[in-house]
C-alpha cells in the first residue's frame, strides 16, 4: 500500500474514521471515571456523614417535567461550550507547522488548560462526594442519565485535547460537538422526564 493510498483508504472506511473520534472520548470519559470512584471511595471511608451534612440533598421524587429538560439543557450545554470554545481559541493562536508553542501563544494556551482543568477537578470532587456520601441511593438516582452525561462531557474534552496537539479536522470536530448535543439532549429527556429509579 502506498503512502498516497492511505488517506484515501481511511476516508472510504468509516470504521476507522469512527475509531479515531470513539476511542478519545472513551479514554477521556474513563480518567473522569476513575478520578470519580477515587474521591467517592475517599469520602465513604472517611466523612461520609459529614459530607451528608454539607451537601444535604433532598433526592426530590417525581419528574421535572419539560421545563426541567430545557434547564438542564441550558445548564449542560454552558459547561459542554467552554472545551469547544478553547478547542477554537487554541486552533486560532496555533504557530505555524514549524513554530513552537512560546510567549503569549504558550500561556494563552496554559490558561486554557487551567481554566478546563480546574473545572473538571470541581466537577469531578463534587460528584464523587455525593456518591460517597450517599452511595447506592445516589447512584440509582443518577442511573438513567449520567453515564449518558458523561459520554456527552468527554466528546468537547476530547476535541480539546486533541486541538491541543494538532488541528483539528473539521468533520470531527462537528462530529463531536453533534454527538455531544445529543447524548446531552438525550440525558436532559431522560433525567427530566423519566422517574428516578
Amino acid at each position: 500500500m502506498s503512502a498516497t493510498s492511505q488517506p484515501a483508504d481511511t476516508a472510504r472506511n468509516p470504521t476507522v474514521q469512527t475509531g479515531k473520534l470513539v476511542w478519545p472520548v472513551m479514554r477521556v470519559a474513563g480518567l473522569v471515571l476513575v478520578g470519580l470512584l477515587l474521591v467517592a471511595g475517599l469520602v465513604a471511608a472517611v466523612a461520609s456523614a459529614q459530607v451528608r451534612h454539607v451537601i444535604a440533598y433532598r433526592f426530590p421524587g417525581g419528574t421535572l417535567g419539560w421545563r426541567g429538560v430545557a434547564v438542564i439543557m441550558a445548564d449542560n450545554a454552558r459547561i459542554a461550550v467552554a472545551p469547544i470554545a478553547a478547542a477554537y481559541l487554541v486552533g486560532l493562536i496555533r504557530p505555524d507547522l514549524t513554530g513552537r508553542w512560546t510567549g503569549w501563544r504558550r500561556a494563552l494556551r496554559s490558561a486554557c488548560d487551567a481554566v478546563l482543568g480546574g473545572a473538571i477537578l470541581t466537577n469531578v470532587v463534587i460528584a464523587g462526594a455525593s456518591y460517597g456520601a450517599y452511595g447506592l441511593k445516589m447512584a440509582r438516582y443518577t442511573l438513567p442519565y449520567a453515564p449518558v452525561e458523561l459520554l456527552a462531557f468527554a466528546c468537547p474534552l476530547a476535541l480539546y485535547l486533541r486541538a491541543r496537539r494538532a488541528p483539528s479536522p473539521r468533520g470531527e470536530a462537528l462530529a463531536l460537538c453533534a454527538t455531544a448535543a445529543v447524548l446531552l439532549t438525550v440525558s436532559a429527556l431522560i433525567e427530566s422526564l423519566l422517574p428516578p429509579l
